[in-house]
């Protein structure tokens, strides 16, 4: 068995929040992470390409030499990783079912990524990049120099000034209202949006740890 364990998710949902909470467990090794406001940032094995819309390298497979797990956060769903890593552990945020929580969805993300800082160049290069941004236009590679919000690096991308007006349009455009949606099984527990921080929810993330270290 390959020792992951796999956080799948949503952009928006808590799913680094999760997989640094899950990678403090005895079983796993510890995750290095940051905070931004209320923004969690780990810094995983794979260098967070799992988490990039358009990663630039294409999925690896690792080898785990520790006795413990390595928690991974990841945008791609179970299906996609179990190509390369089908008997390994995967966790599971279901995207939100009802409007009123598919709208605080979109709050948090617009609160908590959108209105965050990214700190250093990497990070708003790998922004940029992600959002089409042209990476042969010097002038816009000279922006990223300095720190800028997630916002503003997509308008940036988008070749738009950066108004509330272009803000929420690029902001609304690029909203989803559908997502991953699993149920627990073999080698995977799932729980809906709104039940993420549930004891329950982490409880049964604990038990599958337990069952296959």
């Amino acid at each position: 068995m390959s020792k992951f364990v796999f956080v799948c998710y949503d952009h928006a949902c808590g799913g680094e929040s999760l997989a640094l909470k899950v990678s403090q467990l005895p079983q796993c090794n510890t995750l290095k992470y940051e905070k931004f406001i209320k923004r969690t940032v780990v810094d995983d094995v794979f260098g967070k390409q799992l988490l990039m819309k358009t990663p630039t390298k294409p999925l690896q497979l690792l080898t785990n030499e520790t006795d413990l797990f390595h928690v991974v956060p990841s945008h791609l769903p179970p299906e996609t990783l179990q190509t390369l890593y089908p008997d390994s552990l995967y966790v599971v945020i279901n995207f939100p079912k009802t409007y009123k929580e598919i709208h605080r969805l979109w709050l948090r993300k617009y609160r908590y990524f959108e209105m965050s800082v990214s700190e250093t160049f990497m990070q708003r290069l790998g922004e940029y990049r992600d959002h089409n941004g042209d990476m042969t236009n010097a002038t816009h590679i000279k922006q990223l120099a300095k720190p800028l919000k997630n916002i503003e690096i997509r308008c940036l991308a988008q070749n738009l000034q950066y108004t509330k007006q272009n803000c929420r349009k690029v902001f609304l455009k690029a909203l989803q209202n559908k997502g991953m949606n699993y149920t627990t099984g073999k080698n995977i527990v799932a729980c809906d949006f709104e039940q993420k921080d549930s004891n329950e929810f982490f409880n049964a993330i604990s038990n599958l740890l337990k069952e296959h270290q």
